[in-house]
């Protein structure tokens, strides 16, 4: 009875930080979707939220199953990683990442740190799959994943993966990793789904690509990203013949002109950034669109 009764507290607790946690990043973050028509955030580093969240999580009894809780040394080096991804420089990112490989060199955000500032693609792609290992032995599935913190480093490094296989043109084994996310956690809080149209578009996926947009197209009605990834997947499916083509990237430069600007002058894409705000029809919001569109120039 003692047991059952502890059980049930455990599990209110539980479930009231799953509550505190969406009503903390509602409001940071609005209370729609993560890719409505307003500001929204884009990028490989972890949401500014998650800190407060996994520290609230780790000091809180009840909350993260023992087996789930990092030890001394991996709780410290969790700290450092969190720092690194709010370095000022590139210079003291690569030290903080590295003293807390030094500390913990299995933990995923070490491991992550180190793929991306490696500049060799193949040993970065090995770190980013190390990593990937290591955060999925705590990982537990559910209906919002991302909710629960302590899966967030899994979720962030296959996020960071695919990123890089995108860069480096592998998209078809991009594809795959943002259709897995994209598939793990309904809600999309990582906004995977571009991604993975992009990717899947640029593999020449198109069905997997169309399934994808019409999960997606309610609400999407003035989101650039997805009306141009819309056009671009009617026009590259039909081979550049497609009647409907026109009207359809013409509904896009509306939601977006400075799009049409990049393609008319053939802009070089960008990196895909770390972290980024943007705001709906500005340039920076062109900027990651174009390079949905393009893929990487490397």
């Amino acid at each position: 009875m003692k047991r059952l009764h502890y059980e049930a507290n455990l599990e209110n607790m539980r479930g009231f930080v799953r509550r505190l946690t969406n009503l903390f990043e509602e409001m940071m973050n609005g209370f729609e979707d993560p890719m409505a028509a307003r500001a929204y955030e884009i990028g490989t580093d972890p949401r500014p939220t998650e800190k407060g969240l996994w520290e609230t999580a780790m000091t809180t009894s009840g909350v993260v199953q023992p087996e789930r809780k990092p030890g001394v040394d991996e709780g410290r080096a969790q700290l450092l990683a969190y720092e690194a991804y709010e370095a000022e420089s590139d210079e003291i990112r690569k030290e903080l990442a590295d003293n807390a490989l030094s500390i913990a060199p299995q933990l995923p955000d070490a491991l992550l740190l180190a793929a991306e500032l490696n500049p060799d693609s193949r040993k970065a792609s090995d770190l980013f799959e190390r990593a990937i290992r290591q955060a999925s032995k705590i990982f537990e599935p559910g209906e919002n994943p991302w909710q629960n913190v302590p899966n967030r480093p899994f979720m962030r490094d296959a996020f960071s993966y695919g990123v890089h296989l995108f860069m480096i043109r592998e998209f078809s084994e991009a594809a795959d990793v943002f259709k897995d996310l994209v598939r793990m956690n309904v809600m999309d809080n990582q906004g995977a789904r571009y991604e993975a149209v992009a990717s899947l578009i640029h593999s020449e996926r198109y069905t997997e690509a169309a399934e994808i947009l019409v999960r997606f197209e309610k609400g999407s009605e003035a989101d650039a990203v997805y009306l141009y990834l819309d056009w671009k997947l009617e026009h590259e499916a039909s081979d550049g013949k497609s009647e409907e083509a026109a009207a359809m990237l013409e509904k896009a430069s509306k939601a977006n002109g400075h799009v049409r600007h990049f393609m008319t002058f053939r802009t070089k894409p960008i990196r895909y950034p770390r972290k980024l705000l943007i705001q709906p029809g500005s340039v920076e919001e062109a900027k990651y669109i174009w390079l949905l569109l393009q893929g990487s120039s490397a």
